[in-house]
């Protein structure tokens, strides 16, 4: 399990109380929240790979992850069939990720997921998922923590750290 200090242990002392005044309202808000869905992230199209989630992390801002391993082909998401499914391709933006998905995801089987159906499937800038700490762990748990719980969460990332997927 993570502790503050390990989360906030490269972030300089006059900007740590900041930073957990900001995880405590995650964790304040989600106290009496049950429902934690079904998380895929996807870091690769081709082949399909699911990115290796920090599961407690994940936890944290409301959602439980569907671990890389479970899923190497896209039947294999089919049969997972995630809640919420987020592409967030390694090294792109948005509207890259966006191309790349349109181009290379089998929408036949998109179509047939639950997070599809629910309309929850999203497409995020892949720097805000890949290799943060610090202050920028942080802005990943407000970013996770909107998409997963809009209705209790809005930092204002929706535009130029997350968009939703629509067909």
């Amino acid at each position: 399990m993570h502790s503050r200090s390990q989360l906030l242990a490269d972030v300089p002392a006059e900007l740590r109380e900041d930073l957990e005044t900001r995880i405590d309202i995650i964790e304040h808000k989600l106290k009496y929240v049950t429902d934690k869905p079904s998380i895929a992230i996807v870091e690769s199209l081709d082949p399909l790979k699911l990115a290796t989630v920090d599961e407690e992390l994940l936890g944290l801002a409301g959602g439980t992850a569907i671990k890389a391993e479970d899923a190497s082909l896209w039947n294999d998401l089919k049969t997972i069939d995630p809640e919420i499914l987020i592409f967030a391709i390694k090294g792109n933006s948005i509207p890259q990720t966006l191309s790349a998905v349109f181009e290379k995801v089998p929408m036949e089987l998109l179509g047939e997921l639950f997070a599809m159906k629910s309309n929850r499937v999203f497409i995020a800038e892949s720097e805000n998922f890949y290799n943060v700490s610090g202050e920028k762990l942080v802005d990943h748990l407000e970013l996770v923590a909107e998409i997963i719980n809009p209705k209790q969460f809005y930092f204002g990332f929706e535009g130029n750290g997350w968009v939703k997927l629509s067909i």
